[in-house]
Formats: C-alpha cells, structure tokens, sequence
C-alpha cells in the first residue's frame, strides 16, 4: 500500500508539474503537435501544429480540431483516457484501453469507420503497453 502511495504521489506531482511548465495560449505564434499550454485554467495539447493567426479564433476552447483538453485527474503518463473507438481523432503517445489492455497511439491518425483500425489489428498504429502497478477495480 505505502508503495501504491508513493507512486500515486509521484504521479500527481508529474501532472501538476507538466500543468506548471505548460505557458499560457497566445495568439500569432506557432504551435507544434504536443506542445501544452494553459488557457482559461485549463491544460491543452496540441492536436495538430499550426500558427494560431492573429483574428483567427484558434484558442484551444474555439479550435477542437487543434487541441485536447488534457485532464487534470487522469493524464499522467498512465491515465485512463477512454476506451478506443470508431470515428474518434487519436493523437500520438495517447493512451487509451481496448478489450481489457491498455494502447499507446503510435502515429497521430482518425479511427476511421469500418477501416478495422482496432489496437488489436493496426500495429503501425498502436502499441500495447502494461501499466506499472495494478488498476483498481
């Protein structure tokens, strides 16, 4: 259990740190994919690098395309980001759990429907991975 802690704790720090080294969104300057910035007290990651135009409206709360709102309470290295499914834009290093396994996206791409793009099927996509102490259940 004082092991479960530690590294819960380890964990929390990790997240509140990105969140710290995380600038705040600004417009007119460029974006890379996976860069991570603070806007409104919320942490985005850039879903697809563009140069946020001066007037155009790309902040992350207006431009979903662009970015992800990253959560606070899950988006440590482990975090449960939601099962996989059909017709949803995955960005790469993204974790997410499939038929009771957990998957690392390996190139940024959209689940097309009926493509047959599961974890299990599409290992230029994703890759399983195993998480370093046991979920609760």
């Amino acid at each position: 259990m004082h092991r479960t802690c530690r590294i819960l704790a380890l964990s929390l720090c990790l997240t509140i740190s990105a969140a710290w080294a995380a600038g705040p969104w600004r417009e007119g300057r460029a974006y890379q994919l996976g860069e991570r910035v603070m806007y409104h007290g919320q942490l985005y990651e850039v879903q697809q690098a563009h140069d946020a135009v001066k007037g155009a409206n790309w902040n992350p709360e207006a431009a979903p395309a662009l970015w992800r709102k990253v959560d606070a309470h899950g988006d440590g290295q482990w975090g449960d980001r939601g099962s996989w499914r059909e017709g949803v834009s995955y960005a790469r290093g993204q974790l997410i759990s499939y038929r009771g396994r957990t998957y690392r996206c390996l190139q940024s791409h959209k689940a097309e429907r009926g493509a047959g793009w599961t974890p299990e099927k599409a290992p230029s996509l994703w890759e399983a991975v195993e998480r370093p102490y046991p979920q609760p259940r």
